[in-house]
């Protein structure tokens, strides 16, 4: 049977903290995210739309250091959050020498751990060809449905 997946414990407010403060650096350098600049000839709006703009303003630090959902989306916030936390994770805040970075952090026409579309198709086929053991099937536990509860309007948007 294949290893479980890793649960990881995350310090969000903490996160949220690190990701606040890079957003509003105003030059590049450590913790400053980095977005694409739209292209006046192919994509003059930019591949990112102005939601995800807005989104990452969805989420305010409270005076008790709670950081809490002022707008109804805020995907854009927590993905920057969950980058945050896989770059912390993978120990980039610890390289040293960026001339001479791990394979796995390599400019890509240098990356030796980079994988082709057709090497994945080519991985995808050998997953789907390899034996599954019927034990593992059928000692599965049946999945539950989590009750659904009503959402209450924040006043936020009531505006």
């Amino acid at each position: 049977m294949k290893a479980a997946i890793p649960l990881y414990v995350l310090n969000t407010n903490a996160l949220k903290d690190m990701v606040s403060t890079g957003l509003k650096r105003p030059t590049p350098g450590p913790g400053y995210f980095h977005f694409p600049a739209p292209k006046l000839t192919t994509n003059p709006d930019g591949w990112l739309h102005h939601a995800f703009f807005d989104e990452l303003e969805s989420e305010v630090r409270g005076v008790d250091g709670v950081w809490k959902q002022v707008r109804k989306r805020n995907e854009s916030f927590d993905l920057c959050v969950y980058s945050v936390a896989v770059y912390l994770r993978l120990g980039a805040d610890r390289i040293a020498n960026w001339d001479r970075p791990p394979k796995w952090a390599a400019p890509l026409a240098e990356n030796a751990e980079l994988v082709t579309v057709h090497e994945r198709r080519e991985m995808q086929r050998n997953e789907l060809t390899e034996h599954v053991p019927v034990e593992a099937v059928m000692v599965a536990p049946p999945l539950r449905v989590a009750k659904r509860r009503p959402v209450a309007r924040s006043s936020y948007l009531a505006r």
